[in-house]
């Protein structure tokens, strides 16, 4: 199995030093994309509840994009004109057509700018890469029904309690202890499926490298939703070296991982 590591500088007097270096290394490798949205390839329709109230309604599962230009580091497996796929990790925002710009950022610091909900943080991320391990091959060889259990677990990961994920995704009940997060799709079976997927031995399954499209600051893209997708191969978040002083190798995970090494 597939593993790496998060370690912390422990040097109270190396802290303001190492995230002044890591603030210096992410702006010099920060990578942004250009893309086009084409349409939903398979998913379907949902509404998402929060602690008993309606996030909204909306469409979402296997979308795909036209690369039209990648600044920085080639980060995702498509180059200019070629297609490729992502699934929406922020249920509250939207997408447009044309010409968006989203940074390219690790998935523990997105979703961004979504207000109640915070990035999702390292665990969480881990347990998404092990979802993409354990079921985005269903996806690819799958229909809408595949797709739209796939989405709804994505959901489920980023928005739930950490202690929760997984536990009764689709029961719209936020007085039975099962969760502050569910859904409730157009699919009956990708309901089924979805629940029958977090009820299987997934966490053991071998983590995919994935990037997050993050929206940029500013009052245009404020409404702009993260999406998630499957890493280029050698992607990774390397530091510059004029960025590598003392005390800041054990932080660069505040930017994104080390890429994991076979064990």
């Amino acid at each position: 199995m597939m593993k790496y590591s998060r370690s912390v500088q422990s040097s109270a007097a190396a802290f303001s030093l190492a995230i002044a270096g890591v603030a210096a290394s992410f702006q010099a490798n920060a990578s942004s994309v250009t893309v086009d949205y084409i349409g939903l390839e398979k998913g379907g329709n949902f509404t998402a509840y929060y602690n008993g109230s309606s996030m909204g309604s909306g469409s979402a599962g296997l979308f795909k994009w036209t690369m039209v230009a990648e600044v920085g580091d080639d980060l995702i497996e498509a180059d200019a004109g070629q297609t490729f796929y992502t699934f929406c990790i922020e249920f509250v925002e939207h997408i447009k057509d044309n010409n968006q710009v989203y940074n390219l950022v690790d998935q523990s610091l997105a979703p961004e700018l979504n207000g109640t909900y915070p990035a999702m943080g390292t665990a969480k991320a881990d347990l998404m890469e092990k979802w993409f391990g354990s079921y985005y091959d269903d996806v690819l060889a799958g229909s809408h029904k595949e797709a739209m259990a796939f989405q709804m677990g994505l959901w489920e990961i980023v928005y739930e309690d950490l202690a929760l994920i997984g536990a009764n995704v689709t029961d719209i009940d936020s007085s039975s202890g099962n969760g502050r997060f569910e859904l409730d799709s157009s699919n009956e079976t990708a309901d089924t499926l979805v629940e029958t997927w977090f009820g299987n031995n997934w966490k053991s399954a071998e983590q995919i490298d994935l990037i997050a499209l993050s929206a940029p600051s500013g009052v245009a893209t404020v409404k702009l939703q993260d999406q998630i997708t499957v890493a280029a191969p050698a992607a990774a978040f390397v530091p510059s070296p004029v960025a590598i002083i003392p005390g800041t190798a054990g932080l660069i995970f505040l930017v994104g991982r080390r890429r994991r090494s076979r064990a």
